[in-house]
């Protein structure tokens, strides 16, 4: 799969170029998108290079406002600051700080007609039929086993090392030998599936890891689902309360957590409270998901005091509330689907003894 990646050095070289050819920018309306900026926090983008530092493949990955939807990619961030953490999304996300970050896309599109291409190539695809001995394996399929792989606990604890300092490998999940349905699964490598091509016998039950690799792919793409459309999850029910003695104001200058966590001071007017616990077990990074949108949405100004980032919407007042409760429920419902994939008897692969 072709990769969207952050690379430092180039970046500064091509922005003194740009910078040494005083380029007159002209304005674009189309080049306004919806982008991801960081973990469930949309902003809009003048995706154009010139303004944006470094566009890498934009184009070919979510090609203009109309299509970009129909693409999904994996947005991915390693390295030793932070845990990796992976996301799915349908629009541009940013490449992010500390080393930046990865995203691999299900389709790329063509520059000059925008025609969609698959971007899992066919050799991946020919390497998980023939593991799983099932010629019905889509991209798709790969796609989402891939995401819900990337979550599950068993494989962030086995390849933890690798994972501080380079992007995920993906091995395959099956069952041992003769094994059946109900064992536990074990992680193969590459080589099992490239000696089964050459006439080998599998050293895994194909029918019994076909159905733990669908399990997998209806995990991924129910977790897929859920963050990509996470605006429209329905909302955990907190408990607000108002204070009275304060006039009625939706708007937020900066959200804070009680210590305990289970209170959210929303403005002045407003607390939410009744949290529970569970919704901080969905991480991103060193963040839960909720404590990316408490840090990004808050009113932000420069140092004297002229440019400020308001993230309130004055068309829908209460769009930070009702996300507040939206993202909770998708951290809960993002576990439910995690702690339910199969169980792993070991964190090894079937080849490590």
């Amino acid at each position: 799969m072709r990769e969207w990646k952050y690379d430092r050095v180039k970046w500064s070289r091509d922005l003194k170029a740009k910078l040494a050819r005083e380029r007159i920018l002209s304005f674009d309306k189309k080049r306004i998108r919806e982008a991801i900026y960081r973990p469930f926090t949309k902003m809009n983008l003048y995706c154009a290079d010139g303004v944006v530092d470094i566009t890498g493949p934009t184009d070919e990955f979510f090609p203009e406002a109309k299509r970009q939807a129909e693409n999904k990619a994996i947005w991915i961030k390693v390295g030793s600051e932070v845990p990796m953490f992976a996301l799915v999304v349908n629009l541009v996300p940013n490449l992010l700080t500390q080393g930046g970050s990865q995203c691999f896309p299900l389709y790329t599109y063509s520059e000059k007609d925008s025609e969609r291409r698959d971007n899992i190539t066919s050799k991946a695809l020919a390497h998980f039929q023939t593991f799983y001995n099932d010629s019905e394996v889509t991209r798709t399929d790969v796609f989402n086993c891939v995401y819900a792989l990337l979550h599950c606990p068993a494989y962030r604890s086995r390849y933890n090392e690798n994972l501080k300092r380079e992007l995920p490998r993906i091995p395959f999940i099956g069952v041992i030998g003769d094994a059946d349905g109900d064992a536990p699964a074990s992680f193969f490598p590459l080589a099992t599936c490239e000696a089964m091509r050459g006439g080998a016998k599998p050293i895994h039950n194909p029918r019994a890891s076909a159905n733990l690799f669908r399990a997998f792919v209806d995990a991924g793409k129910k977790l897929a689902d859920l963050h990509v459309n996470y605006e429209s999850a329905k909302e955990f029910p907190v408990k607000r309360q108002e204070n009275r003695e304060v006039k009625l104001d939706w708007c937020v200058e900066a959200m804070k957590l009680v210590k305990h966590k289970g209170m959210l001071l929303y403005n002045d007017f407003l607390t939410l409270s009744g949290i529970p616990f569970e919704a901080y077990d969905y991480r991103l990074g060193n963040r839960s998901a909720l404590e990316w949108v408490i840090d990004q949405y808050r009113v932000t100004r420069d140092e004297n005091g002229n440019i400020v980032k308001d993230p309130n919407r004055r068309d829908d007042e209460q769009y930070i509330v009702r996300l507040v409760g939206r993202v909770i429920r998708v951290s809960i419902e993002t576990m439910k689907i995690v702690n339910s994939l199969p169980v792993f008897e070991t964190a090894q692969t079937a080849d490590d003894e």
